[in-house]
């Protein structure tokens, strides 16, 4: 039986890679306005705190975290200063492109969704509504990791094996000759993606295909945040191919520039499974699976450069979206059917939002207002992909 062993990376590999300082990377924040008639910005975060000044409805904040007890840390002249988060009404859209399969996507009131093979309808792009009525196909085929830009709409062909380009009714506007992976995101107006020679970018124009850089071993996501490449990769030791083979998995997580490099900055290693990356309000959320010899996937913060390591709580879960005032997420068990669960930003709180009518398949996937997802329904995972869609705060 193969034996999966998580060891510190070899002192070798350490030599190629560039340590972040002590200090911060640039901080990034969320936008935001004031949601209330008139609203106290205090010193600390406390409703005790000194007032040290007033905001009015409608006025523009930047949120640069969140912290326990509910409050946004936001820039107030040029200084940080304390606010309730749930006074603000933000943008509730992922800061964080991650490169992770997605079912959804979103424009103007229309949701398009790509139907596989394991459902019982024609696999496809279909057009439904925002409450998953009425779908109609507008092109069929196997595609996967559907996203729109710019009123087109990015999806990968599973049968050519190419990133192409649709119009919203369905015409071919583009093929991507050079992106022959699924393993891709759309940030700004560039296109990243990563194959076995190592990541790339692309512009959604589809000129100046750009190598920017090649990692030790294989990515198995990666997440894409002002102007960095955040990603996580294994390492094998020993021949993995062989059956009842032993070999040794070192797991890393990086990031580089966008701009690509001679070297990554490495954030965080000796640990058996890290995933669904994101980068929100200047912080780093992702599921941390520490040791394979223990049943414990549970959710971690850290500063953008892999410091002051945080449990968020000890639910054992699944996965997870950061929203404005809540986290979501949903349980990592074996049941039938899975439930959505919310808390409050210190892990605290958990309330039950809804159970599934089966199990959950993948990531939760934020759009205008609403989780959406997919599940199976049924104890065979071929039965049926089902969609799903949940309104949140």
């Amino acid at each position: 039986m193969k034996k999966l062993i998580v060891i510190l990376a070899l002192a070798v590999m350490m030599l190629s890679f560039y340590h972040p300082a002590a200090s911060t990377a640039a901080s990034s924040s969320q936008k935001a306005v004031v949601n209330t008639a008139s609203l106290s910005v205090r010193e600390k975060p406390s409703p005790k705190a000194k007032a040290i000044g007033t905001l009015k409805k409608g006025q523009a904040v930047s949120i640069l975290s969140i912290k326990p007890g509910g409050w946004a840390e936001i820039s107030f002249n040029k200084k940080s200063a304390y606010v309730p988060a749930a006074l603000l009404k933000v943008n509730n859209e992922p800061d964080s492109d991650n490169s992770s399969q997605r079912h959804f996507a979103e424009k103007q009131g229309a949701v398009f969704v790509v139907i596989d093979s394991s459902s019982t309808k024609t696999p496809g792009i279909y057009k439904t509504d925002s409450k998953l009525k009425k779908a109609s196909i507008i092109r069929a085929g196997n595609y996967s990791n559907i996203r729109i830009q710019n009123d087109a709409i990015y999806v990968f062909n599973e049968n050519l094996s190419k990133l192409q380009k649709y119009s919203l009714k369905g015409s071919l506007l583009y093929t991507y000759s050079a992106v022959s992976t699924s393993q891709y995101t759309i940030n700004g107006s560039n296109i990243y993606y990563y194959t076995e020679k190592g990541f790339f970018s692309v512009n959604v124009n589809g000129k100046g295909t750009k190598f920017l850089y090649k990692p030790a071993g294989w990515v198995q996501e990666f997440t894409v945040h002002n102007g960095w490449i955040y990603f996580v990769y294994d390492v094998y030791e020993g021949n993995s191919d062989e059956e009842d083979a032993d070999f040794e998995v070192n797991e890393f997580f990086s990031k580089i520039e966008t701009s690509g490099g001679k070297s990554e900055k490495l954030l965080l290693t000796g640990i058996n499974n890290i995933d669904t990356i994101t980068v929100k309000y200047n912080t780093i959320y992702c599921v941390i699976h520490w040791d394979d010899k223990i049943n414990g996937r549970n959710l971690y913060q850290m500063n953008l450069n892999g410091k002051e390591i945080k449990k968020v709580s000890s639910v054992n879960l699944s996965n997870f979206y950061i929203g404005s005032l809540y986290i979501y997420y949903n349980e990592n068990n074996f049941a039938s059917k899975q439930s959505i669960y919310q808390m409050t930003f210190d892990g605290k709180n958990h309330k039950k939002m809804t159970t599934l009518p089966g199990r959950m398949n993948g990531n939760f996937e934020y759009q205008n207002g609403a989780l959406y997802m997919t599940y199976w329904n049924g104890v065979d995972i071929r039965d049926q992909q089902q969609l799903y869609r949940l309104s949140i705060q």
